[in-house]
């Protein structure tokens, strides 16, 4: 039985979706729907996917006590090996 599930280069195409930096240097994508995609997605359907990326994106990059002290422990981790080591 042949397998269908992995797709080859010929009937494969690379695309990129580009940056987004209207909003500074934060990690967000385009919404404009690539016309390489005419015919295979819906172009709602592909905004609404690179709008749920962008959201994940947004979450991750937010601030809060929680990402502070992640920081501050990730440092002083760091830190405090180099006492226990010959440098």
């Amino acid at each position: 039985m042949e397998d269908t599930t992995r797709l080859t280069n010929e009937h494969s195409i690379k695309l990129f979706i580009q940056r987004d930096y209207t909003e500074g240097t934060t990690v967000k994508f385009q919404e404009r729907f690539p016309p390489e995609l005419q015919g295979k997605i819906d172009s709602s359907k592909f905004i609404d996917i690179i709008r749920h990326i962008n959201s994940i994106y947004a979450e991750a990059e937010s601030l809060s006590c929680k990402t502070f002290m992640e920081n501050c422990c990730a440092c002083l981790t760091g830190y405090l090996l180099l006492l226990c080591m010959p440098t």
